[in-house]
């Protein structure tokens, strides 16, 4: 119950109104790269109802330390500290190059600006970054049409 809480507050509060904002902004004429951090982080607690471990799994500023390059031995990470690097790396060209152009895309990661007709986001974490479909389409504007009727009623 509380991971299905956590996700909740995460769809309402980051993913809804970006995923708004993307399609406003694109719906518009601009150039929108939209991303989703998925890599888990293993921090979490032991629910004193069942005994057992829950994660939190990847959450809102999860990745941060990747991107600053703040990865450590300590860190309670699902991949290898290698493998987090490594990520840390290709995140740090990726935000360097949309800095330096406006677009993203490293020489070996290619990303295309979001468009309302794909709806394609970059999924990112330590397996590999590529574009696909929004995973958290359906979910987010589900939420979001129940949140948005609730504000009119």
């Amino acid at each position: 119950p509380y991971r299905v809480d956590i996700q909740t507050i995460n769809y309402l509060s980051f993913h809804a109104p970006s995923r708004f904002e993307a399609r406003t902004h694109a719906k518009n004429g601009g150039k929108v790269y939209q991303y989703l951090f998925t890599e888990e982080i293993n921090d979490g607690y032991i629910n004193s109802e069942t005994g057992e471990y829950q994660g939190y799994g990847s959450f809102h500023g999860a990745e941060l330390p990747f991107l600053f390059g703040n990865i450590s031995d300590n860190m309670p990470l699902s991949c290898t500290i290698e493998e987090a690097n490594e990520l840390s790396k290709t995140m740090q060209k990726m935000w360097v190059n949309f800095a330096l152009t406006g677009n993203p895309s490293t020489s070996s990661i290619p990303w295309s600006p979001y468009t309302l007709q794909d709806d394609k986001v970059m999924i990112i974490n330590a397996k590999g970054c590529a574009q696909e479909n929004d995973p958290l389409r359906e979910n987010i504007d589900l939420m979001g049409d129940v949140y948005w009727a609730k504000l009119r009623a």
